[in-house]
């Protein structure tokens, strides 16, 4: 069963990468404007969010976890690194021919319990759903991938949605808005995953041909930021 090795060069790894980081930044962007489907009022981010989850899977899958657990830091750091830089910006004298500067200030004003909750909610539900797949990889012998996939995000993203729920909103809203919420974000994300999950096994497929790699890994904090265990 190969493992990452640090000095082999990926075909696909770096792409994937760049569109797993891209989709958190645009997922929390596109989160500022809230849009109305039935009855339900939701962020406009749960359109891209969702793909956070798949991609998740892939690189776990074909990588392993330690590989998942550096995008998912370098994620979360791209992430501060852009809501920090929004945050002085929107502080910076607006210039006298410019008039939008109260709009933009209104949409980009995130408050320190959103920050908070957005930022640990995503952390610990990537890292959580890759736990699951790769521990459940290594207790089916590798089978049952769609199936291992569907669990994981399950969990992560019922864990994600619940601490995101309860930080931001635990004490603004009735219990049972709250739970709402919750159940609603979570089946929404479940049902993103099911609806892609033959393009997810088709594409899990083909890169373990390509890059002639199909990881074992147990989950391991060891080494967070690099590659070793």
């Amino acid at each position: 069963m190969p493992e990452l090795q640090t000095n082999r060069k990926f075909k696909y790894y770096d792409i994937i990468a760049i569109a797993f980081i891209t989709c958190l930044i645009t997922a929390n962007l596109g989160a500022t404007k809230l849009w109305q489907f039935g009855s339900l009022t939701l962020p406009g981010g749960i359109l891209v969010f969702p793909m956070l989850y798949v991609l998740n899977d892939i690189l776990t899958e074909v990588y392993g976890f330690t590989a998942s657990r550096k995008v998912i830091w370098l994620a979360l750091f791209s992430n501060l690194f852009l809501t920090l830089v929004l945050y002085v910006v929107v502080y910076l004298p607006p210039s006298e021919h410019w008039n939008n500067n109260e709009a933009f200030i209104q949409i980009f004003s995130l408050t320190p319990r959103i920050f908070v909750a957005s930022l640990v909610s995503y952390f610990i539900g990537e890292l959580l759903n890759a736990s699951i797949i790769s521990t459940l990889k290594i207790m089916l012998e590798g089978r049952n991938f769609a199936l291992r996939a569907i669990l994981s995000t399950c969990v992560g993203a019922f864990i994600e949605t619940a601490i995101f729920a309860s930080i931001a909103f635990g004490l603004k809203l009735p219990v049972s808005h709250l739970l709402s919420m919750i159940f609603t974000l979570t089946a929404l994300k479940v049902l993103y995953e099911l609806a892609v999950l033959p393009i997810t096994v088709k594409v899990t497929c083909y890169l373990k041909k390509v890059e002639n790699m199909d990881s074992y890994e147990k989950p391991s904090w060891h080494g967070v930021m690099g590659w070793s265990k």
